[in-house]
């Protein structure tokens, strides 16, 4: 039925409603509605067609939407804010029975049918006002018009009027007038966006074919914009239906509808709740199905596909909650029923069973990249990938090559706390004769697993020492675009970086087993700071050796404990050769080694510690063999090493073993070590 532009006043012979409820306090205090469902109050008034209709028993039903935008008594510019919606059908209308369900709170009215009594407070929920006009036959068989007007007042009703007329066609107009500002703001723009969240809301009536015809049309200016919801379903919805499947849930029946639908019409996979065959809540799939891309699935034929999944059943029906627009499960400890997250979890292994055929393509080409990296670069994640492929599974199909390597430690993780977990149940158990010969499988099981995660980890340290030794031949070359040599900051950063403490840097990103594996075990490491800066001494002063170490405390004593030694690393630039007298790294050491012993050491809690005066300080000096470094050597008492490269000593006078290594031997020396390790993973030398 036509009427005339959405008017305030159109609305005449105001009777007096009998309002058996307080509208606006209901409204403003009990009634929920968030901004982003501003779409809620029209699928309530479109619902309430679909319920005239069915009522009416009409066989040519049909609901026309009416889009107004902009101002008032404005020109209906497309682009404009949507304003207002006018609802029309040609179902029973707005009979006595029906009139006096708007009259009362939570009415029970259509509850049969899945309706909670609650369409007429969203409206004020998210419009100004709203206008009805209907026309149902009487009585007496005479048509008979119905007006009024909903508003934000205590009686809710008003302008209420009803006349006989002679002549009229059946239905309801409903009119959502001017909606409020934060609701408006999140209504879709585009009236084509509008219909095909008609459609998802609707779906299971488009399913069931029990939608009446539905048109939108969306004024524009000159020219008007209609669309056929039906249309759109049958085009994108309808031909993507590929298999309904239930499921039992704690004695409820849960059904779930699979669609592949056109990538154009949902941008994102997602399981759509449903109830009182509506939709009312959905959950995005991306991250809960493994393999699934982000993307679109794509068919043989190359069709850029999105998964929709629509799950409805009796359980979710009694637990829409009074405004339909979220489903109440009960919590998942509270015994009354399954919770979210079992409902979702068991949905979600239904579809993932689904689109199987869609994502195993995907995962077979992911399992076979991550074979080929674990392979060539990372060969400590052999076992998780073999043992584990659940864990592999939740991998993205579509991570980078440099997230790859975090993803598969993030899993690696997982599976060697599942095996420690696994260690400590088989320590715990005692088996009896009977069962001796299961714990032996099972701990034979678990032993090559425990045996291939740590052989992997080795793998990952071995070939990170031969990186690094590699590194460190590159970096004591002449850099070839200058001609010139690397500073000793870049070795000292190699071996330690500088201006870090041991508290700062995990052990594997520590390099001192290039020069003595012992090294690596100690209480306290200063790398280029000052004494003044180093947490176990209190010490004046600005002299800073390149590396200190402070060796762990003595517990043989009984009163201060002292360090059991002191270790200091010197580091020169490759080939240097201009030493001189207050550059001599020897006698560098020695004063470091006098300020060491003149000082106060405290441990971390700010106990005393003693720095003797006969606590062994040992001295490194890495460098270029050199003329000028070799006369100081001989001139402080230092030998040449048997193999000639390097020299060594005790300095009785400040008591300070000395050792001059070149980088030649300290690379040959670091080869040596871990030669065996090497060869056994066949990494060439």
């Amino acid at each position: 039925m036509q009427i005339a532009e959405c008017q305030c006043d159109v609305f005449t012979g105001a009777a007096p409603a009998t309002v058996q409820t307080d509208f606006k306090r209901r409204v403003e205090r009990n009634t929920v509605l968030r901004p982003k469902d501003a779409l809620s109050p029209l699928f309530e008034a479109v619902m309430n067609a679909v319920d005239a209709i069915q009522e009416a028993a009409e066989t040519n039903g049909k609901i026309t939407i009416e889009i107004l935008r902009g101002q008032p008594k404005q020109q209906q510019l497309l682009g404009l804010p949507i304003r207002s919606f006018i609802i029309r059908d040609n179902g029973v209308g707005v009979t006595e029975d029906n009139y006096h369900a708007f009259e009362t709170d939570s009415t029970g009215h259509k509850k049969d049918i899945g309706g909670k009594g609650v369409g007429r407070f969203l409206w004020l929920k998210a419009f100004d006002h709203a206008e009805v006009t209907s026309v149902f036959i009487g009585d007496h068989q005479k048509p008979v018009r119905r007006t009024f007007k909903l508003c934000l007042s205590e009686r809710g009703i008003e302008d209420h009027a009803v006349v006989e007329i002679d002549h009229g066609q059946r239905g309801t107009e409903v009119r959502l007038c001017d909606y409020k500002e934060e609701f408006q703001k999140e209504v879709p723009a585009s009236s084509e966006v509008i219909c095909k969240r008609l459609v998802e809301y609707f779906l299971q009536y488009f399913v069931l074919g029990t939608m009446p015809p539905i048109s939108v049309r969306d004024h524009g200016g000159d020219e008007d914009y209609d669309h056929d919801v039906w249309a759109m379903f049958s085009n994108n919805v309808e031909k993507a239906r590929a298999k309904q499947e239930s499921f039992e849930l704690s004695g409820h029946l849960i059904t779930v509808d699979h669609f592949l639908v056109s990538h154009s019409f949902q941008n994102a996979h997602r399981l759509y709740f449903c109830a009182d065959k509506k939709m009312v809540t959905s959950k995005p799939l991306i991250g809960r199905i493994s393999n699934l891309p982000p993307t679109s699935l794509r068919t043989p034929d190359g069709a850029a596909l999105m998964y929709a999944g629509y799950v409805s059943g009796d359980y979710l029906d009694r637990a829409n909650n009074m405004e339909r627009t979220s489903i109440n499960l009960p919590d998942e400890d509270s015994n009354q029923g399954p919770g979210w997250d079992t409902l979702l979890d068991r949905t979600v292994k239904t579809s993932s069973a689904f689109l199987e055929p869609y994502t195993k393509p995907i995962k077979d080409v992911k399992d076979e990249r991550i074979r080929r990296f674990t392979q060539t670069r990372s060969p400590q994640f052999r076992p998780v990938v073999k043992h584990r492929p659940d864990l592999i599974d939740t991998i993205p199909p579509n991570v980078t090559e440099d997230k790859l390597d975090q993803e598969l430690y993030r899993v690696a993780q997982i599976y060697d706390s599942d095996l420690r977990s696994r260690a400590a149940e088989l320590l715990a158990q005692s088996p009896g004769p009977e069962e001796w010969e299961r714990f032996r499988d099972h701990y034979g099981q678990f032993l090559e697993e425990w045996n291939e995660s740590g052989v992997a980890k080795l793998a990952k340290h071995v070939v990170h020492r031969k990186a690094t030794i590699d590194f460190f031949k590159a970096i004591i070359r002449k850099i070839p675009e200058t001609g010139k040599y690397h500073l000793e900051d870049a070795i000292h950063g190699l071996i330690f970086p500088l201006h870090n403490t041991s508290d700062d840097l995990a052990p594997d990103k520590m390099n001192l087993w290039m020069i003595d594996e012992k090294l690596s075990y100690h209480y306290y490491l200063a790398s280029n700071l000052t004494f003044k800066q180093q947490a176990p001494v209190s010490i004046s002063g600005g002299k800073k050796p390149d590396i200190t170490i402070y060796n762990n405390q003595s517990a043989l004593v009984n009163e201060e404990q002292p360090f059991s030694s002191v270790t200091l690393l010197e580091f020169k630039r490759p080939l240097r050769n201009d030493y001189t007298e207050e550059e001599n790294p020897i006698v560098q050491i020695f004063e470091y080694a006098d300020k060491l012993r003149s000082g106060r050491a405290l441990d971390r809690n700010e106990r005393p510690i003693s720095i003797r005066p006969h606590t062994p300080i040992y001295a490194y000096v890495l460098c270029d063999p050199a003329p000028s470094l070799e006369k100081y050597a001989r001139y402080h008492g230092l030998v040449p090493t048997p193999d000639g490269s390097g020299y060594f000593g005790y300095n009785g006078q400040v008591e300070v073993w000395v050792e001059v290594i070149t980088f030649d031997k300290l690379i040959q020396d670091a080869e040596k070590r871990n030669m065996a390790l090497f060869d056994q993973l066949n990494i060439p030398r």
